[in-house]
């Protein structure tokens, strides 16, 4: 997921695909946030990697870093 300054927009991004936008924002000052649950629930699924950084990764980049990582564990179909 990619957050811009502000907040003021998140769009997903699933196995390196752009899935959209979403009327997600992060609250003010220093709350927490929790990877991997909402509310208090655990969502389905797995998540196999989380990176953080420190600026908003455009969408050919996120899609780069996807195929050469997939590239490398083996996950992209030859």
């Amino acid at each position: 997921m990619t957050l811009a300054p502000g907040g003021a927009e998140a769009r997903l991004f699933v196995d390196g695909s752009d899935r959209g936008a979403s009327g997600l924002r992060l609250p003010a000052g220093n709350a927490s946030v929790e990877i991997g649950s909402a509310g208090g629930r655990f969502l389905p699924g797995l998540l196999d990697e989380v990176r953080i950084y420190d600026r908003v990764l455009p969408p050919e980049e996120i899609a780069a870093t996807y195929r050469r990582e997939a590239e490398i564990g083996k996950l992209l179909q030859q």
